[in-house]
């Protein structure tokens, strides 16, 4: 078996503890984020009262930067996650940035995905429910929708936004093949799709063909779909679950 040779493609905050917990495992790492990510302008529909906030019986966060932003905004408005809410996280990493920025304790699903939330058990009768979710610019809409199918009363607020690093094909492919990488870790699908358009079309054959480690069976079937042949699904995007998933690499 090739020793595994891995690009980290996540944002540049959560970039340096993952390549650091790969290298501690043997394998080589480098990193490259292919998006920016800084507060979204609608943040500021969070300017509400206190009372305005405690009307949410449930609160819900996208990822550990909904959760980071809208903290943030909300200590610079002198406000404080209201206390009487039930406080949902996609997944482990968010639940434990919430914990460690306000000391909000969330719940979360086994499987870190939108399917997984509107799954929960605390989801199951929320009609006329007031629900508040943060999330990122051209986030998936399916958390909302199937919440209001259910009768509940939704508000989306995007408190960060995603764009992509303006990057030279040329050169950061050359980079990636003279340090012969031959898996990629994606933890989106904002990612997954940065990563292909930084590719030349004329290399994409040698980018499908690389271990693709991903998050979600929905992130599994975009890469399929664009066309990478060797795609594993890690359970979810801690350290230990990616690191895991590159032990059954092996």
């Amino acid at each position: 078996m090739t020793p595994l040779r891995i690009l980290v493609t996540r944002p540049q905050r959560h970039q340096q503890p993952l390549i650091d917990a790969l290298v501690q495992q043997g394998w080589f790492a480098i990193g490259q984020p292919l998006l920016e990510i800084s507060a979204s302008p609608e943040i500021e529909s969070l300017a509400m009262s206190q009372h305005q906030l405690a009307r949410f019986q449930f609160i819900i966060a996208i990822s550990d930067n909904a959760v980071r932003y809208a903290n943030n905004w909300l200590k610079q408005q002198h406000l404080s996650w209201p206390n009487q809410a039930q406080y949902l996280a996609v997944g482990k990493n968010t639940a434990d940035c919430w914990q460690q920025l306000a000391q909000v304790n969330a719940c979360y699903p086994e499987s870190a995905d939108s399917e997984g939330l509107i799954a929960m058990p605390a989801l199951q009768a929320i009609d006329q429910s007031e629900i508040l979710i943060l999330k990122g610019n051209a986030g998936r809409d399916l958390i909302a929708s199937s919440l209001q199918k259910a009768g509940a009363k939704v508000t989306e607020v995007s408190t960060y936004q995603r764009l992509p690093i303006p990057l030279s094909q040329s050169e950061t492919l050359t980079k990636w093949q003279q340090n012969h990488i031959n898996s990629v870790i994606i933890t989106s699908g904002e990612i997954l799709f940065a990563l292909i358009n930084v590719v030349p079309n004329h290399e994409r054959n040698w980018l499908f063909k690389l271990n693709l480690i991903v998050i979600s069976q929905r992130i599994a079937k975009l890469a399929r779909e664009a066309g990478f042949i060797k795609v594993w699904i890690a359970q979810g995007a801690s350290q230990s679950a990616l690191i895991q998933c590159l032990h059954n690499i092996e």
